[in-house]
């Protein structure tokens, strides 16, 4: 009796976030849609790489196996912009009921990965348009979810989500076959932290090498130029020269650590702009949300045992070693920008569990006050003012 029970409350709170979901949907596009009418002061509600992936429809060019993100964008752009919230929209709520891989972990895990995904108003903001990190989260859900089965026929096509990800970001697919690779590790070695020191042991050591070096320090590099109004901009460029330099590259990682994963609470202050740059609210507010989860996954470093079995099983570790390769990536990509970390969000988001509730609490008591803080020191140090309102003139935009 108590099992259907658990059951049954297991199935309403499933529920309950799809209607969330929807509910932030329907008031994102409300709120686009009083903007662009000006009833309300709202500016900054589209994703400016949504308008750049416009124009690879309306201009296109092959891109190597990314290519594959541009036909999917121009199938439905050939049935109507408007199919493009309809896709999205699916995409989101099929990644609400993938998060139950996170089990694992316990419920707990699995509200917090659906909350980066329901409450990021990043994806909602992007989702009246074309966007690669809304596909990137349901693929790589639905590779894990297919990969952790019992069934080695379904385990095998769950390498069809992950090369679909390399359609839309390569590199991001390559993680995903990594990790499926460090399941044979995890046989052998059966702490997850150990393998991921490991990894970074072994990327330091190669990254010493120069050919290696090079590949590594330029993949991405290409795309440095389109950053360049970047706050960090700048800074990239140096630390991407000290990372080349193998005696400055661990302290190049560990700055580019803070700047991706604990920075973004300190985002230049709106609060007193007469406009309100939703955008900008929402890497705020993410910056915000993401802080402890960052900070917690981290600590997971020095909580070995909270990692190893019983309690925490393959499955669990498979999935927090690939949190901690996409978070790797990010952190060695030459291009700052902790927007990068939000397909890997739920992943980071579900180990926050791990702690016991008492380093859950302090972490967000910390946290807490460093965001009061730094919203405070911003709003008197870093205010930036929004005094006219923005035409969006993209097309996946103007039938709202």
């Amino acid at each position: 009796m108590n099992g259907v029970e658990i059951q049954k409350i297991g199935v309403q709170r499933e529920y309950k976030w799809y209607f969330i979901q929807l509910s932030a949907i329907i008031f994102t596009l409300m709120s686009v849609f009083f903007a662009r009418h000006n009833l309300l002061p709202l500016t900054h509600y589209t994703i400016p790489d949504s308008g750049y992936y416009e124009n690879w429809v309306f201009f296109p060019y092959e891109k190597g196996i990314s290519t594959g993100f541009l036909y999917l964008n121009t199938f439905l752009y050939s049935i109507g912009v408007q199919s493009l919230v309809f896709y999205n929209s699916f995409l989101l709520l099929g990644s609400i009921y993938l998060c139950a891989i996170f089990e694992p972990f316990s419920p707990r895990a699995v509200t917090l990965a659906r909350a980066t995904i329901a409450l990021n108003p990043y994806l909602l903001i992007s989702i009246i348009g074309p966007t690669k990190e809304i596909n990137l989260i349901f693929f790589s859900l639905a590779a894990f979810y297919l990969f952790l089965k019992d069934s080695y026929i379904l385990k095998i096509a769950s390498i069809l989500p992950a090369v679909a990800t390399m359609a839309i970001r390569p590199q991001f697919g390559y993680i995903i076959l990594a990790a499926f690779a460090c399941s044979l590790l995890l046989k052998f070695i059966k702490s997850p932290i150990s393998i991921c020191l490991l990894i970074i042991v072994a990327f330091l050591i190669l990254n010493s090498i120069p050919v290696i070096n090079s590949f590594v320090s330029n993949s991405g590099g290409e795309e440095l130029e389109f950053f360049s109004t970047s706050i960090y901009y700048e800074i990239a460029l140096i630390l991407k020269a000290m990372q080349e330099n193998p005696a400055l590259q661990v302290l190049a990682l560990m700055i580019k650590v803070v700047l991706v994963m604990f920075a973004p609470i300190a985002r230049p202050n709106t609060i007193f702009s007469p406009f309100v740059p939703l955008l900008d609210w929402g890497y705020t507010f993410m910056g915000w949300f993401l802080f402890p989860l960052n900070l917690s996954f981290l600590l997971l470093f020095l909580k070995k045992k909270a990692t190893q079995l019983p309690r925490l099983n393959q499955a669990g570790q498979l999935l927090l070693i690939y949190a901690f390769l996409g978070a790797f990536s990010v952190v060695i990509s030459p291009i700052i920008q902790a927007r990068y970390l939000f397909p890997y969000a739920p992943m980071i988001a579900a180990c926050f569990a791990l702690h016991t509730v008492k380093v859950r609490n302090r972490i967000l008591i910390f946290s807490l006050a460093l965001i009061l803080l730094s919203f405070v020191l911003t709003a008197i140090f870093m205010p930036k003012y929004w005094m006219v309102p923005v035409e969006e003139g993209f097309v996946f935009v103007s039938w709202i």
